[in-house]
Formats: C-alpha cells, structure tokens, sequence
C-alpha cells in the first residue's frame, strides 16, 4: 500500500499541479495510472489498435481513432495499420515503428507497446482506470515524460 501510495503522489507531483483544479486532481488519483518504459524512443512513430472496445457505442475502430488524434496532439508521430488476407491466413501489417495494444479491461485501460523493429519486443506498459475521455491525453504526456 506503501509503494501505491508513493507511486500516486510521484504522478500527481509530474503534472502541474496549480493547473489542475482540486476536483481534476482527485479524478486523476482515481486513475490509479501505471506505467512501464524499457527505453523507448518517443522520436518513432506509434500505432493504436484497440480491442475489447466493440462492446461500447464508440466500437474499435473509433476509439483507434480517438487514440490516433490524441497521440497526434500530445506530439507522437501516429503510423496505421492494415490487414493483409492470404488464403491461409490473416495478418496486420503495421506501418510505425511502435504498436500501442490498447485493451480495454473491465474499466481499465491496458496498453502493451511492443518494438515492431525487434521481434515485437515488449518495450513498454501503461495501465490506468477509465475515468473520461479527456484523461487520455494527461495519460499520454505522462508516459512521454517517463523516460
């Protein structure tokens, strides 16, 4: 509880603190965000695919497209992706050199964010609680800021 406590406060002391209201402050307390990073390189391009969402109104495609934007705007260079058929099988193709798995939990946000350029690599983690859409991009320039 210790260490969850003093990993909060090291978040909530990253953000600018006198631009966030007393009620903002506390919703990102809530968000419980976890984040992991093996020495990315926030200089390549990164490539949202999301699952899990198909069961909300937004679907996958439009959260994906949510995430494209958001990235976009926190300063990421945003890649895409498409599907390439074959008689035996199916297979992403991605343009980018990052993929960012973002899986939707319950009502948590999973992201795995594999190294496309070494053997899909896991390199990175970011987990946080669902808590509204503008959250997204605080989520972001947090796991930007972790390096």
């Amino acid at each position: 509880m210790k260490k969850l406590l003093f990993f909060v406060i090291i978040i909530l002391c990253s953000f600018n603190i006198k631009s966030q209201s007393p009620k903002a402050l506390k919703k990102l307390k809530k968000a419980n965000i976890m984040i992991t990073n093996r020495g990315i390189d926030f200089n390549k391009v990164f490539v949202p695919v999301c699952v899990g969402f198909d069961r909300l109104q937004i679907g996958n495609k439009g959260f994906e497209n949510f995430c494209s934007q958001t990235m976009f705007e926190a300063g990421l260079e945003v890649g895409t992706y498409y599907l390439k058929k074959t008689a035996n099988q199916n297979t992403n193709m991605f343009k980018g050199d990052y993929v960012f798995w973002v899986n939707l939990q319950d009502d948590r946000i999973v992201i795995s964010i594999k190294d496309l350029n070494n053997n899909n690599r896991m390199v990175g983690s970011v987990s946080f609680n669902i808590l509204h859409k503008d959250y997204w991009i605080y989520v972001i320039k947090e796991f930007m800021n972790s390096n």
